[in-house]
């Protein structure tokens, strides 16, 4: 036997039994970078993990001995989260550990109290309790139970609202209650009539409502409205009448498309043929490779100052090309920024879906729990 083997034998019978505290508190932070997703000791002690909608409480070097649950237990697991994961698709698993040497995931029924031991990592579920995180971002989703991986206590999430483009929460094609803590954000994505004759009904009580999405283009989701001049008379007829002294109203969201008859030139035209209409704020796309951060940031600008001076909401934004990798390191270069700048008032990148493209999606593909670009999003 060598001498580390015989050092590890020894550390391992030394190891000790006493009680230690283990429960969370308002001061524990996400102290490691969520978006590497790795839960690694000591840099995961005392953070929070999420696997779908479960929450679990980490802690490094300590054990829940007993109350193991019946077969299938004890199932190889090659990580902590793996072994996390297994406990959230585990109806009554309440907690488990994960002794590093073994790597075999233990799944309880109940927990024992804490102690301390050398090596063994362990995760605590969590009470799920939904929040509005306190900042911009926004999530653009089709099926509403996909929401509910955002914003639950304990996440420090910044997602506080969502849009589906359609006018209610839920849809004929998707009917999963979407997350209850966040605002929806009604849509008319066109003047088509089955949209027009309910968006009065369904954005009764919204405070903010989105207008035709993206009538610039014609084709890959466009709602394709003509020239700007149609698009404004389509405004006043439609939306215009939803302004109300607590109601906000958008302007049809366009492209980031260079074209003199589109995007943000759309934009402007459309503003001078509604100049009588109420517009409280623009709402702009962008897609693009995921290297051009000053080209977003650009054009984000260039909204704020084609919209003269109205705050800018971008209600898709996203990485038409590019590795996960550099996604993420585009999402920590520009979403600091669109938090920084004050006439930004929210954004939502695309999207809460689990099959669109990798460096897209922010759902896993067995739609379970958030990509490595979903925690980052969520929390950063």
């Amino acid at each position: 036997m060598s001498t580390i083997s015989i050092l590890t034998t020894i550390l391992s019978l030394l190891s000790i039994a006493s009680a230690v505290p283990f429960t969370p508190s308002s001061t524990d932070l996400f102290l490691h970078d969520f978006s590497k997703r790795a839960l690694t000791c000591p840099s995961s002690d005392k953070t929070y993990y999420t696997s779908g909608t479960k929450v679990f409480y980490i802690g490094c070097n300590v054990n829940y001995a007993g109350n193991d649950m019946p077969s299938p237990n004890g199932q190889a697991a090659g990580s902590l989260d793996a072994c996390m994961d297994i406990c959230a698709k585990r109806s009554g698993c309440v907690g488990a550990t994960w002794p590093l040497n073994t790597k075999k995931c233990w799944l309880k029924k109940s927990l024992s109290t804490a102690t301390t031991k050398t090596d063994v990592w362990a995760g605590k579920l969590q009470s799920t309790s939904y929040v509005q995180g306190k900042g911009k971002r926004g999530l653009a989703y089709n099926n509403g139970a996909w929401t509910k991986y955002f914003a639950i206590a304990g996440q420090a999430s910044k997602v506080s609202w969502m849009v589906n483009w359609y006018s209610k929460s839920t849809t004929a094609d998707f009917t999963a209650a979407a997350h209850s803590k966040l605002d929806f954000v009604p849509m008319l994505w066109s003047n088509a009539s089955d949209l027009t004759s309910v968006i009065a009904t369904n954005a009764a009580s919204a405070k903010n409502v989105l207008a035709f999405n993206e009538p610039d283009q014609c084709g890959g989701g466009g709602s394709c409205l003509g020239t700007p001049q149609q698009a404004a008379s389509y405004y006043k007829k439609y939306m215009q009448p939803l302004s109300t002294s607590t109601r906000r109203l958008g302007s049809p969201a366009v492209t980031n498309s260079l074209s003199s008859s589109a995007g943000l030139a759309y934009l402007a035209d459309f503003l001078t043929a509604c100049s009588s209409c109420t517009v409280d704020f623009v709402a702009i796309h962008w897609y693009g490779d995921a290297s051009d951060v000053s080209g977003f940031k650009q054009h984000v600008q260039n909204a704020y100052s084609v919209g003269g001076g109205r705050k800018v909401w971008i209600t898709e934004f996203g990485c038409a090309s590019g590795t996960v990798a550099q996604t993420k390191d585009f999402m920590r270069s520009v979403l600091p920024w669109l938090d920084a700048q004050g006439f930004v008032e929210r954004y939502a990148y695309f999207g809460v879906f689990n099959q669109y493209q990798d460096n897209w999606d922010l759902i896993s593909s067995d739609g379970s729990k958030l990509t490595e670009l979903g925690v980052l999003y969520n929390t950063m």
